[in-house]
């Protein structure tokens, strides 16, 4: 006898049930009540190509069992499949969402600092007549806008963390409180918000103060 870790057969968020496995000579699958795979042998294979232990898997059960016909061989992915296959579907329609959104957020941001140097465009010519670097012109807009990001961020991982037990029971495979979301997440964002502040900022330092100042 051994001791394997709880299943989930009926679904990922089913609560699992009392199991015991037996072996195929023991247990007469066809009339078994709650056998979850009633006339299939279930083989563990190494790490490596799945062709190789499909071929293999056809060759043991043709040697052992041949009057019974050719069996249908698939992965464990494959039988899981159209168990899982409604959840992958919400969770592609949640990642296009986000997608969505951190698009609408890298255009809110690229319209927020546009409009504001364009109000700064004065000072900007000032700052450039008086000997300030185009670098420094550009760090700054891009500074600005960054400034902004990580406020939302930050506001944003200290609700993840606070609420995250609310949403925990929806979660399979990870945990609200996953390390790499909460990094990746940030370093996405910072890196549109950079793209996003890049071309305004790229606008401003190019600014001729001279007939910037003589337009005023």
């Amino acid at each position: 006898m051994g001791v394997v870790a709880d299943a989930h057969y009926h679904g990922i968020f089913d609560q699992p049930v009392m199991q015991f496995y037996m072996t195929f000579a023991q247990a007469d699958t066809a009339g078994q009540p709650g056998s979850i795979y009633p006339g299939a042998i279930l083989i563990r294979t190494r790490a490596g190509s799945v062709a190789s232990a499909t071929a293999g898997a056809r060759e043991l059960f043709r040697s052992i069992a041949e009057p019974l016909g050719t069996p249908k061989v698939q992965t464990m992915a494959e039988a899981l499949a159209p168990f899982q296959h409604p959840w992958q579907v919400a969770a592609e329609l949640l990642a296009a969402a986000a997608l969505l959104g951190l698009l609408v957020a890298a255009v809110g941001i690229y319209g927020t600092v546009a409009y504001t140097v364009s109000l700064r465009r004065h000072e900007v010519g000032v700052r450039l007549a008086l000997g300030a670097q185009r670098a420094e012109i550009l760090s700054r807009v891009v500074m600005s806008g960054l400034r902004v990001v990580g406020v939302g961020t930050a506001v944003g991982i200290a609700l993840v963390l606070a609420l995250g037990k609310l949403i925990a029971s929806m979660l399979y495979g990870t945990t609200a409180h996953d390390a790499a979301t909460l990094i990746v997440v940030p370093v996405t964002i910072a890196v549109v918000a950079i793209a996003a502040c890049a071309i305004p900022a790229w606008r401003a330092s190019r600014v001729d103060p001279v007939m910037l100042l003589r337009s005023e």
